[in-house]
């Protein structure tokens, strides 16, 4: 059902392979139906291991969108359904969205505007649906939109944009801004034995205080790649255009580093990345303040701060708190590992 002020196209190109996709991700089931090959093929990458084949599965109430193209070179349209009231525009003002995005009113709905591209105008919201009108970051546009709908379902985990690996059942979380060494040392953690959690969210459960696994594509630039000369041999990513303007691939881990998929765990040390020096350094944290750090890396909204302040506050009361700044990766691998053994 359409609904007021939503976009008018009513006849998209059909396509043979547009059959709904069904995921499930922090316990929400979403299904996806894609009409552009090349978005298509986006989220199939990234969602890989969330794949939803039970038929039974499909009486659940999901979050439901559907991504459309009315005609070739047209603005990409996403629309979201299914489960409640879904707000777009607060999707766009929640977690990391909110350092990145700005909401401005408009008489054709709502502008979004993208802070990291120079405030450029880059979606229009109407109702439940966003046109994208940025035509090479549309893929990754796209999954940001249904990534973000389906955090925004999750109020029973603590959701902190960071990466996270585990060795013997304690997890290592790592949080960092865009460049500055979370995949990179994720990999090379990987690579050392390690296993992989995630490197976009670590779900934190309220109760248990366990980080739960989140194993979504990894997005790799070509200076990361050439770090890591196994992935010639053993993986074959899609290359996508990232939201950062770079290109990247698209790398399933376990193709990469077959077994190294992680189950939950609990956390045991807390890192917070601060670039990269030609010598690893690894400085102690006060509690208090990483806690001040955290909110930053919080996929909650403005309102909850203090909410999110209270749980942080009992999660890191468990854990080691570091600043790392990054030397050569397999440094700071041996750091990490010998640190976790004290």
């Amino acid at each position: 059902m359409r609904s007021k002020g939503e976009s008018s196209n009513k006849h998209p190109i059909p396509s043979k392979n547009a059959s709904p996709l069904t995921y499930s991700a922090f316990d929400v089931p979403f299904e996806l139906t894609v009409i552009p090959e090349a978005v298509r093929r986006h989220f199939e990458v990234v969602y890989y291991h969330f794949k939803q084949t039970n038929s039974r599965q499909r009486k659940v109430s999901r979050l439901l969108f559907e991504i459309r193209q009315s005609r070739d070179g047209a603005p990409i349209e996403v629309v979201v359904a299914g489960i409640g009231e879904i707000n777009l525009s607060r999707i766009f003002q929640r977690g990391s969205n909110r350092h990145r995005f700005t909401v401005v009113q408009s008489e054709k709905g709502e502008k979004i505007l993208d802070r990291f591209l120079g405030n450029r105008w880059v979606m229009t919201i109407r109702g439940n649906s966003c046109q994208i009108l940025d035509p090479d970051r549309s893929a990754a546009y796209a999954e940001s939109i249904v990534f973000h709908t389906v955090l925004s379902q999750v109020s029973d985990h603590y959701l902190l944009h960071a990466g996270a690996v585990s060795k013997n059942h304690r997890a290592v979380i790592l949080c960092g801004n865009a460049n500055s060494g979370k995949t990179t040392l994720t990999l090379g953690l990987v690579r050392a034995g390690f296993k992989f959690l995630t490197d976009e969210v670590a779900l934190i459960d309220h109760d248990s205080s366990m980080v739960l696994p989140f194993p979504r594509a990894l997005g790799i630039r070509k200076k990361t790649a050439e770090m890591f000369p196994e992935m010639e041999r053993r993986v074959f990513g899609h290359p996508t255009q990232a939201l950062s303007g770079d290109e990247k691939l698209l790398i399933d881990a376990e193709q990469m580093y077959p077994g190294c998929l992680g189950d939950a765990c609990m956390p045991s040390m807390l890192l917070f990345l601060e670039g990269f020096a030609s010598r690893t350094q690894l400085e102690s944290l006060p509690k208090s303040e990483a806690v001040l750090k955290c909110l930053s890396f919080a996929h909650t909204a403005e309102g909850d701060v203090f909410k999110s302040m209270m749980t942080t506050s009992g999660i890191i009361e468990r854990l080691r708190c570091y600043h790392l700044t990054l030397g050569p990766v397999d440094e700071v691998v041996q750091i990490l590992s010998d640190t976790m053994e004290e």
